[in-house]
């Protein structure tokens, strides 16, 4: 008796092992099941995508309820766990059908989202519903805030032409922010949140050869005047400067042709030379001539162009390149089964941004409205971008946040930022 005893719980020992290996080693899971809001009944598909080449851990869900069906993704770390949407509120009227998910430990992730005509908006950009603001009223007695989503610009500090929203930092999130004489680091971690770093004596107002590579902003030296000899890098994380000399001339005719691991590639287009700036192994090197053609990055793979047609063209390289003809700017971001695609449709004097799930391209949400869209950054489910004087970011947990105010970025639209998360 004692050794079926041990027989059981050795296999029982081995039936979790192999459950446990199942679930931090395998690709995930996908389940469906049910939750009841009143008499509402509400189905569930949920998606777990994990260990996966080239693809972000996340929780992709489907949420059925009177034949209306809303689609999200989360990156939010629920530890490999399945049956993670506990509670959905639901409402209804002529106009809209909303719900909230509220996940384990009482997570609230999203708004309150409402679907009109097949796309969906958060609450919080709906003005003008009399019964949805009190339904709003009633749940924000237990546990959600409409106030989370409020853009909070109370308390700020001043640097220079800067205006700063100090309590909109994300942790863990590291800005570089370019001025005319270096750049300005901000993060939870800087003693006063921002910090200036000056690498030029002289102003440079319109800086076009520099980049971001990783946690570093790299810049060629616009105190020289005719040629260029030497490039600064500044760890953006580190608020540290470091400089790169070389014995290459080369001109300030050349252009970024864009950023692969730890290297920036520039193009000298009088000279028809290409550069490979690597800041690991503080280098330029020449990687490509009219003999050995110049290296170009198209989408995951490298391939060989004639320098007349880089001096031509000017192409840049490419990441995971998208077009849709219905939107003036489409945007991939990631791969087929984490990420999003972002949309920015022209609407007289501004764009509507739009965003659908990788894996439901048709369902659309509704994000926010910009002036300009031309310097955009992408990190996770963060959209950074500057509208008019203002750098705002988008998140579903945030809402849009204002971060800082810069009056030269209407005017300058060469003043760049970059944003990164810290790893660990």
């Amino acid at each position: 008796m004692k050794k079926l005893f041990l027989l059981l719980v050795f296999l029982f020992l081995i039936y979790f092992a192999i459950q446990f290996a199942f679930n931090y080693f395998g690709n995930g899971h996908e389940v469906s099941y049910e939750l009841k809001y009143n008499d509402t009944n509400i189905s569930i598909d949920e998606k777990y995508i994990d260990n996966y080449k080239n693809e972000v851990s996340n929780y992709y869900f489907k949420v059925t309820v009177n034949d209306k069906v809303f689609s999200f993704q989360t990156f939010h770390n629920f530890n490999k766990n399945s049956y993670v949407l506990k509670e959905v509120k639901y409402y209804q009227d002529d106009k809209y059908d909303c719900i909230l998910p509220i996940f384990k430990n009482n997570t609230i992730l999203f708004d309150i989202m409402c679907l009109k005509d097949d796309l969906i908006t958060y609450h919080h950009d709906i003005k003008d519903n009399e019964k949805l603001n009190e339904f709003v009223k009633r749940i924000s007695l237990e546990n959600y805030k409409a106030i989370t989503w409020n853009d909070n610009k109370e308390s700020f500090i001043e640097e220079g032409i800067l205006k700063l929203y100090k309590d909109n930092i994300i942790p863990n999130h590291y800005l570089g922010v370019t001025h005319y004489r270096g750049v300005y680091t901000i993060n939870k971690n800087n003693t006063k949140r921002i910090f200036n770093l000056g690498i030029f004596v002289n102003d440079a107002y319109q800086r076009t050869i520099e980049g971001y590579v990783g946690n570093y902003y790299v810049s060629a030296n616009y105190d020289s005047v005719d040629t260029i000899s030497k490039f600064y890098y500044i760890d953006i994380k580190g608020n540290k400067t470091n400089s790169i000399q070389t014995y290459y001339t080369i001109s300030y005719n050349s252009y970024v042709q864009g950023v692969v691991g730890d290297s920036l590639y520039l193009f000298d287009i009088d000279k028809g030379v290409q550069y490979e700036i690597n800041v690991a192994k503080n280098s330029v090197l020449e990687v490509g001539n009219k003999d050995t053609k110049i290296r170009h990055y198209e989408n995951g793979g490298w391939k060989k162009l004639a320098v007349n047609e880089a001096q031509k063209n000017k192409p840049l390289f490419t990441y995971n390149d998208y077009k849709n003809d219905k939107y003036t700017r489409s945007d991939k971001i990631g791969n087929i089964l984490s990420g999003y695609y972002y949309f920015y449709k022209r609407v007289d004097d501004h764009y509507k941004v739009y965003r659908a799930n990788v894996q439901s391209e048709d369902v659309l949400t509704y994000l926010f409205d910009t002036k300009t869209i031309d310097r955009i950054v992408y990190l996770d489910d963060f959209v950074y971008f500057i509208d008019g004087n203002d750098l705002k970011y988008f998140s579903d947990k945030t809402g849009v946040k204002t971060l800082l105010i810069n009056s030269e970025y209407e005017f300058n639209n060469s003043l760049s930022f970059n944003v990164f998360k810290d790893k660990k």
